[in-house]
């Protein structure tokens, strides 16, 4: 998941990124701090989320769980920010239940 994270990390602006890197690293992450994480990628504009939707393409890590795979897929038929923001959100959510 932390993999993920990180080409994730890696398409996004770098004050963003550095967030996103910094809660990945952080398995102590409450509800509120995955929120204020997450809340700056809806300003990406859907060319942003575009080219990171084609990073993640042929993305495969098999220990992802199912329910994030699903996400990922669906991220793919969706382009909007808020697919992203799900995607994002529940991956820092799980590195937080390990």
């Amino acid at each position: 998941m932390k993999t993920l994270l990180q080409v994730v990390a890696g398409h996004l602006p770098p004050t963003i990124a550095a967030r996103v890197r910094v809660a990945a690293a952080n398995p102590l992450l409450d509800g509120v701090q995955i929120e204020e994480v997450v809340a700056p990628l809806a300003q990406l504009s859907e060319v942003q989320v575009s080219e990171l939707r084609a990073a993640l393409a042929d993305f495969e890590e098999p220990s992802l769980p199912p329910a994030l795979q699903d996400e990922l897929l669906a991220l793919q038929r969706d382009p909007s920010p808020q697919a992203l923001i799900a995607v994002v959100r529940d991956l820092l959510a799980s590195i937080a239940a390990v």
